[in-house]
């Protein structure tokens, strides 16, 4: 075996070095062809599918701000194992929330929770920065960083609780996994910069806050950039949902699909960005 790894070592070393090379070519295209003139010409030169997929690539828009807050505004809640909500949550531990309309009344805040009647919660994730889909091994791996930040909090900033949760659209075919976090409503104020902050970390773009507002629990969409909050800041009155939504993303056991062909690793790291400390100074956000 030895010898026949002696003899093979220059060729692996060739081939590695050819995809070194490749790899540098792929980059410097895809410099070259953010530059319209260069792009024009190559379009004239060459109609191989390679290069036309290239430009669908870097050309394919990421998500706006109005679409990411309507998809977040309509998006239904799935928690799991919430204290103290076992007598309205679905045979498998699953209370579902969904935008109170007109075949959903708002459910009264005394028929909530306490966590919820008599604090505030907040939902966040790490999956997906940003509204662009990544892997499901980045995300896995991104979620269970942010699940040790939550572990991680210390007192006198420490929340009363926190879940597994997820939000996700049948229509729109989509599912993010997460954390609901709890904290008594006299605490408000530092645990809505402190989960900003964690949403900044992750480069997530906003975040759930729910409290009481007239009687009901709303649920509102907080931008992670607070310049487009009275833009793209929305805030739903909720509903609780009897039964399970008839959707596999609804399934606590739900698995995420393999991923698809145009699904790219985040140049961010699944660890987020490191900061000197997430829970130094509650009231200055950086």
């Amino acid at each position: 075996m030895s010898v026949i790894f002696t003899c093979f070592s220059p060729l692996r070393k060739l081939a590695q070095s050819r995809q070194d090379t490749l790899d540098r070519l792929a980059r410097i295209l895809n410099m070259l062809l953010r530059q319209p003139l260069l792009r024009r010409a190559a379009l004239l030169a060459s109609g191989s599918a390679l290069l036309s997929r290239q430009l669908t690539l870097l050309d394919a828009p990421a998500p706006s701000d109005a679409s990411l807050g309507s998809l977040w505004g309509t998006a239904l809640d799935g928690m799991m194992d919430v204290p103290g909500a076992e007598a309205l949550s679905s045979a498998e531990g699953v209370l579902y929330l969904t935008p109170a309309s007109g075949s959903e009344a708002p459910t009264p805040a005394a028929k909530w929770p306490r966590l919820f009647s008599k604090g505030v919660v907040y939902s966040l994730t790490a999956q997906n920065p940003m509204g662009v889909t990544a892997p499901a091994a980045w995300n896995k791996v991104a979620n269970e960083a942010l699940e040790d930040d939550l572990h991680a909090i210390k007192v006198p900033y420490a929340p009363r609780c926190f879940w597994r949760s997820f939000g996700f659209n049948a229509q729109e075919g989509w599912r993010e996994e997460g954390f609901s976090v709890a904290f008594a409503r006299e605490e408000r104020a530092f645990a809505r910069v402190h989960m900003l902050r964690l949403a900044q970390k992750y480069s997530q773009a906003a975040i759930y806050a729910y409290g009481v507002e007239d009687g009901v629990v709303v649920r509102e969409v907080v931008w992670a950039d607070q310049s487009k909050q009275a833009t793209h800041g929305s805030k739903e009155p909720m509903a609780i949902v009897a039964a399970a939504p008839k959707t596999p993303l609804a399934a606590r056991g739900w698995e995420a699909p393999p991923d698809g062909p145009d699904v790219e690793v985040p140049r961010s790291s699944p660890k987020g960005v490191v900061a000197p400390s997430v829970w130094d100074s509650p009231f200055k956000p950086r």
